[in-house]
């Protein structure tokens, strides 16, 4: 594994994303699984947890099928329900990582919480109040492809690889080599599975589904 600061702060981003994942996919909600978990900046702690549901001992079902109308209690708030930090230590030292991104009443609770970042992995259909809502509080709100891109640009390996503006194969297979831990050769055949499945063929995807994937 990589020593590179940048290289292994992608990864912790990555993996704390995964586990996110992971949680949401306790959901019984088919529609939309969403995982939340309140992560130390540092990544040595995981207060609290959450994904969709409805109250305890509540159907296991949605109430409508229509965006916003599920009736399920989101998986921010049952995250924030379940945390035991105070809210000054919760502003300092957590970040929030989410599947999808806030709707506007989860806003609101993160929030009170006294969170001041959140990384969201795929971004809810109508986020203009919880834009607003966090710019007035002060809240970072940012996607993981932005997070991972601009540590990327960052890192010295990348200058070391080739020209960053090769939109090439071959370069896209020495971008991914020292995340994936594979060789070039295999690089390639994932480069070509995801054109092939019509996929987006970009450095942020490819990693993020394939890094500890089995690929």
């Amino acid at each position: 594994m990589t020593e590179v600061p940048e290289f292994r702060e992608i990864l912790k981003y990555i993996t704390f994303m995964n586990i996110a994942k992971n949680v949401g996919s306790l959901s019984y909600d088919k529609k939309y699984e969403v995982g939340s978990i309140l992560v130390k900046n540092d990544f040595k702690d995981i207060a609290s947890i959450g994904y969709n549901g409805n109250f305890s001992g509540g159907l296991n079902m949605r109430d409508s099928d229509e965006s916003g109308k599920s009736g399920f209690i989101h998986a921010e708030t049952n995250m924030a329900i379940k945390t035991k930090l105070h809210e000054e230590y919760i502003s300092q030292y957590y970040t929030v990582f989410v599947t999808l991104s806030p709707c506007e009443m989860c806003a609101k609770n993160l929030i009170n919480l006294g969170v001041k970042r959140v990384i969201y992995l795929e971004k809810y259909w109508d986020n203009i109040k919880t834009i607003e809502y966090f710019n007035k509080s002060g809240v970072s709100f940012i996607s993981l492809r932005e997070v991972i891109e601009d540590l990327y640009l960052k890192s010295p390996l990348l200058r070391g690889i080739g020209d960053v503006n090769d939109t090439s194969d071959v370069f896209l297979s020495k971008q991914l080599e020292p995340f994936l831990e594979i060789s070039s050769e295999r690089c390639l055949d994932i480069i070509n599975q995801f054109r092939n499945e019509n996929k987006e063929v970009s450095f942020y995807n490819i990693l993020i589904n394939s890094y500890k994937m089995g690929c």
